[in-house]
């Protein structure tokens, strides 16, 4: 059985937001008050309910309103004003935090193998969920000094592709160039490196991007697909300010 861990990491933007992430966890099916009132004190709570594949429900979906004591099938959610909060449950794959300074949008996304799949964007360059939440976040201020963090994933060396058909999943990919793989042969694909590419092709500032290094096949307090786990890891973002 699984040992019930406390936080596994935290970090901020400041005094504005706050990025708990707590390891092996049970799984939510639905907004239960108590269980969320032991991640968060926030009374304005949106829990989001990612799709593990892009045919599940609310695949690419920003949800921009309608947060409070709910149940959002979505990738991600808009944290529009102080004292809100999100929370979303991962095994394998990333959430991304955005926050602009200038404008004050706050915006958390999972950002799982499908949804950071690249399409076409009519001007040819990939469109995928960074994309769709780097233009939302943005407006018309300098992409700079856009601030992000990432939180734990499974590393590029755990995330093997070298089984039957799999090339299907990674070859769009091969859009980003070699260094989004850790080892190509393999299809060992690092999902944090496909982000922090896609944001600092925009412009954003490398020095404005962390991420949590930790793998969460390799680490014994996160859970992780790809281990048998059968918890998840629960991400909250606090907007607090």
């Amino acid at each position: 059985m699984e040992k019930i861990m406390a936080i596994i990491s935290k970090t901020s933007f400041g005094e504005s937001v706050r990025i708990t992430t707590w390891g092996n966890q049970p799984r939510f099916n639905k907004f239960d008050p108590f269980e969320v009132g032991k991640h968060t004190r926030s009374t304005k709570v949106g829990l989001i309910i990612a799709p593990s594949t892009s045919a599940g429900e609310g695949f690419g979906r920003i949800r921009k309103n309608g947060i409070g004591g709910s149940v959002i099938r979505a990738e991600g959610i808009l944290l529009n004003s102080a004292g809100m909060a999100g929370i979303i449950q991962t095994a394998d794959c990333p959430v991304i935090v955005i926050r602009n300074p200038k404008n004050g949008k706050v915006m958390m996304t999972h950002a799982g193998r499908a949804a950071l799949t690249p399409g076409r964007m009519p001007n040819g360059t990939p469109h995928n969920i960074v994309s769709k939440v780097y233009q939302m976040v943005l407006g018309d201020s300098n992409p700079a000094y856009l601030q992000t963090h990432i939180t734990a994933c499974i590393c590029g060396k755990c995330f093997v592709h070298d089984f039957h058909g799999s090339e299907e999943y990674i070859k769009s990919f091969d859009k980003f160039g070699p260094t989004v793989f850790t080892n190509r042969a393999r299809g060992e694909l690092d999902m944090k490196a496909v982000i922090v590419k896609q944001l600092t092709g925009f412009g954003v500032m490398r020095e404005n991007i962390t991420w949590d290094s930790k793998c969460t096949k390799e680490t014994s307090g996160l859970s992780s697909l790809r281990k048998g786990s059968s918890s998840r890891n629960t991400i909250v973002v606090e907007r607090l300010s």
